[in-house]
């Protein structure tokens, strides 16, 4: 029996079932669906949908997150930061800034015109590059793509993290 997009055994998992990482190069096609590589949808223990929104760090930039990431960010939101001066329009933020997407039979989602829009990816057939940022996705239109090249750390801080973490 053939299994839908979400039930799978995995989809009732707590965690991410590894990170995403690297980067991968995949085009918009004529209805504007986008293809997430089999490997991430693996790792997000494939469920039915993910969130998207746009970053409210990085201007234009739109953010695919698993929906045990998501859930859990704003599970702390509600539960630890509520004293917080900020937590309100936190809130208000993600709500009116965020979709939920749903997978396909092929592992394509369906981002809506207003989010594609705001990250410059408002095209049919737009090239598109996956950047993996350990629990979510970064959105780029190849045009304004980060660089690929490794990025030396000089920052003293990062670099005693990085030595306690053993990378």
């Amino acid at each position: 029996m053939e299994e839908l997009a979400g039930d799978s055994q995995y989809s009732r998992g707590t965690t991410l079932r590894g990170a995403f990482v690297g980067w991968n190069r995949h085009s918009m096609d004529e209805k504007k669906r986008l293809t997430i590589p089999a490997n991430w949808r693996e790792i997000m223990g494939y469920p039915g949908y993910m969130y998207v929104m746009f970053s409210a760090q990085q201007d234009r930039l739109l953010t695919l997150i698993p929906p045990i990431e998501m859930e859990e960010k704003i599970k702390q939101l509600r539960e630890g930061l509520r004293g917080n001066p900020g937590y309100k329009t936190a809130l208000k933020f993600i709500s009116e800034n965020s979709e939920q997407v749903f997978f396909d039979a092929q592992g394509r989602i369906r981002i809506p015109d207003r989010l594609l829009s705001v990250g410059k990816l408002n095209k049919a057939r737009e090239k598109v590059v996956m950047l993996g940022a350990l629990d979510k996705i970064e959105l780029w239109p190849q045009s304004l793509k980060p660089e690929t090249e490794p990025v030396k750390v000089q920052d003293e801080a990062v670099l005693r993290l990085f030595d306690e973490l053993d990378l």
